[in-house]
């Protein structure tokens, strides 16, 4: 699964595109030109050129939000530093997907 991903993310990057990938990989991922040796299995990774973007990333503890075996993972992205200026995407119609769905959910946190 690892070389057929490394693969995808490569052809992707020689057609231009930057890269965020947040995985849960059932083998692990062993790191490419990064100063980092840590072993694991979930990640975080980031094209350089998306770094300066980043403003908080990580993992919560293991079983924090629900119990599973997954971590929880949670990505703070400066939009107008990824993107340059952007509409305000507060508001409903500056949005490409749009929803009719009434019903509202609340999740209780322990």
């Amino acid at each position: 699964m690892i070389d057929d991903l490394i693969k995808e993310i490569k052809s992707k990057q020689d057609a231009g595109n930057q890269i965020i990938l947040g995985i849960d990989a059932n083998e692990i991922l062993e790191p490419y030109d990064t100063p980092v040796k840590k072993q694991s299995i979930t990640n975080l990774m980031f094209s350089k050129e998306v770094l300066p973007a980043v403003k908080r990333s990580g993992f919560l503890p293991w079983g924090a939000v629900i119990a599973s075996d997954h971590q929880t993972g949670y990505l703070d992205l400066d939009i107008e530093e990824l993107f340059g200026k952007v509409e305000d995407s507060s508001h409903s119609s500056s949005r490409i997907l749009h929803t009719h769905y009434q019903m509202s959910l609340t999740y209780k946190m322990r």
